[in-house]
């Protein structure tokens, strides 16, 4: 008996038990402190982390499952605009990391307080702008179409430089839908004006019989891989519309997936904009703000991290 509880107490001697019972015990074993700020900011990139990765891993498994359809729809995306948008995700993270070290880096309080204030209204133009461009995106977004009509689209300025290319399905196997006895067209175009005629820029061709055709999943290149299909601005009667179906969440995964990412950016984003507003208000107020710009940074590092990564998922 006497061994084991030699052997019990020499257990509990160890380094790592007494830390353990002490932090127990007064909640303290001489650890470093960790700020609540940045524990809570640590905090909110785990949960953070957690819901994107949860969004990129359903993504993962309807891109494995649909391959044709992302193939076929993901390019239609406003790239450019991504791309602008997570150049200003990257400037604002960079903005609020510089605006945390001014006190390491300038000796003049004048100077720390002017280029401080500088910076922080740069990351807040910056994140003000992400907004900007993600409303123009959606926009761009709502405003094409895929459009079936009875009569064929009047093609006032055709586009005699763009070529027709091979038609790339977008299903695997699809089902037979029914359809009426008369000719439908097809046109799949970004919407310039709507009212009694519909002023279209895109694509546009006469639906073909061998054809399964499904408005939800059509794509723009497949139409333009049709026989007979022509390119240019056009105009359509409104009241030989059939279907007008616009490039939404609604209309397929793709676009589904597109404005999920992009909402759930778009919301993060909005909040540590407004955190930004606060902190330049205190900073204005003459109140220390260094400690919480360095966390500040450090959530816009993520959520430009999470962005890019949600960019290349699609």
């Amino acid at each position: 008996m006497r061994s084991a509880d030699s052997k019990d107490m020499q257990f509990i001697r160890t380094p790592v038990v007494r830390r353990l019972i002490l932090m127990t015990l007064n909640g303290r074993a001489n650890l470093p402190a960790v700020p609540l700020g940045r524990f809570a900011t640590l905090l909110l990139c785990s949960a953070g982390a957690m819901l994107f990765l949860a969004l990129m891993a359903t993504l993962f498994v309807l891109r494995e499952e649909q391959t044709l359809l992302f193939r076929a729809h993901s390019g239609l995306l406003p790239k450019t605009l991504q791309t602008l948008g997570t150049a200003l995700l990257l400037c604002a993270c960079g903005g609020a990391m510089l605006a945390s070290r001014f006190k390491n880096m300038v000796t003049s309080d004048r100077n720390l307080r002017a280029y401080t204030s500088l910076t922080l209204v740069g990351v807040v133009v910056c994140g003000l702008a992400f907004v900007v461009v993600t409303a123009r995106e959606w926009t761009l977004m709502f405003d094409r179409a895929t459009v079936v009509s009875r009569a064929p689209a009047d093609v006032f300025q055709p586009d005699v430089t763009r070529k027709a290319r091979p038609a790339a399905r977008t299903t695997r196997t699809p089902e037979p839908v029914s359809r009426p006895a008369e000719s439908l067209y097809v046109t799949d175009a970004a919407i310039e004006q709507a009212g009694p005629d519909y002023v279209l820029e895109g694509v546009t061709a006469p639906l073909p019989d061998d054809v399964e055709f499904d408005v939800y999943r059509i794509s723009r290149p497949e139409i333009a891989g049709w026989s007979d299909a022509v390119s240019g601005r056009m105009r359509v009667r409104a009241t030989d519309v059939v279907t007008l179906e616009r490039h939404g969440p609604h209309k397929n995964v793709v676009y589904a997936s597109y404005f999920a990412l992009s909402a759930t950016t778009l919301l993060l984003t909005v909040g540590l904009t407004l955190t930004t507003i606060v902190l330049l208000a205190r900073h204005l107020l003459r109140k220390r703000v260094y400690e919480t710009a360095a966390n500040v940074a450090i959530l816009w590092g993520f959520v430009a991290t999470a962005w890019v990564f949600c960019r290349m998922t699609l």
